[in-house]
């Protein structure tokens, strides 16, 4: 059966722990043929994803970075020779989350909850049931199926990435 046939309402990844690179030269093509809405909730602090990136290393022993690690960096690479994405950089911005050089942002929503710390755990990894306002926020994306610049309990960060609308635990 042919892809170009099926066409699907919304994708949604939680925290994925896929190579960026290969997400962003392969499957975001493909994805995007069969689903014109796609979000991604990204977690820099994730440490399921930390000891992924960790021991899951190239042919030379560099880090892989992943998709759900890297909120800022789902962006369409600069030109050919855009290598940011197979290694790890040592510099950050603020809050140590990697930003690449680009200003075409990949045609999905990112929602990045590395500031969360209501009802999350220790590995970051697998909250997405117990915490109100992911449920809250991932009811509203199916029932409406809204991207999130028209959800209500989101904020805009910078191009594609959003954040949860909610002060910090020691506010």
């Amino acid at each position: 059966a042919a892809f170009h046939d099926l066409t699907v309402k919304t994708i949604v990844f939680l925290n994925p722990d896929t190579p960026l690179y290969k997400f962003i030269h392969h499957d975001f093509q493909r994805l995007i043929d069969v689903c014109s809405h796609i979000t991604i909730y990204a977690d820099h602090r994730d440490k399921a994803l930390w000891y992924s990136e960790f021991f899951n290393r190239d042919e030379n022993m560099r880090q892989i970075p992943t998709v759900g690690r890297r909120p800022f960096d789902l962006l369409y690479p600069t030109d050919a020779s855009d290598v940011s994405m197979t290694r790890t950089r040592t510099i950050h911005a603020p809050n140590q989350v990697q930003r690449r050089n680009s200003s075409s942002p990949l045609d999905l929503d990112v929602i990045e909850v590395s500031w969360m710390d209501h009802n999350m755990h220790r590995m970051r990894h697998s909250y997405f049931d117990i915490n109100r306002l992911m449920v809250a926020d991932l009811c509203e994306l199916f029932t409406t199926c809204n991207r999130a610049d028209t959800r209500t309990a989101l904020l805009h960060r910078h191009t594609n990435v959003f954040s949860f609308l909610n002060a910090p635990r020691h506010i």
